[in-house]
């Protein structure tokens, strides 16, 4: 076994079983309030999608961001590299 045990009362969140995922650990103390870092306002995430994106005039992944908001507001964004790189050249 390459890792250690998982410690009780966690959770690992993973798409697959061959695939690096999040493990979720439970605080000691539950009554104490997150402050998130203000300096942390978005997640921009690029991808390489796994199947060949264009959109209807043969541009790869020129629509297909998406970008959703987490519980505490901060914005995450989904991007393909194809879409990334057009906009890095500008």
């Amino acid at each position: 076994q390459f890792e250690p045990p998982q410690p009780k009362n966690s959770i690992y969140m993973a798409p697959s079983k061959n695939s690096v995922g999040v493990l979720l650990l439970q605080t000691d103390r539950k009554k104490k309030t997150i402050k998130p870092n203000p300096a942390f306002r978005s997640l921009n995430i690029v991808y390489t999608p796994s199947v060949d994106v264009t959109d209807g005039d043969g541009d790869a992944g020129a629509s297909d961001s998406l970008k959703v908001v987490d519980p505490n507001g901060t914005g995450v964004s989904f991007q393909p590299y194809g879409s990334f790189e057009k906009e890095e050249l500008l």
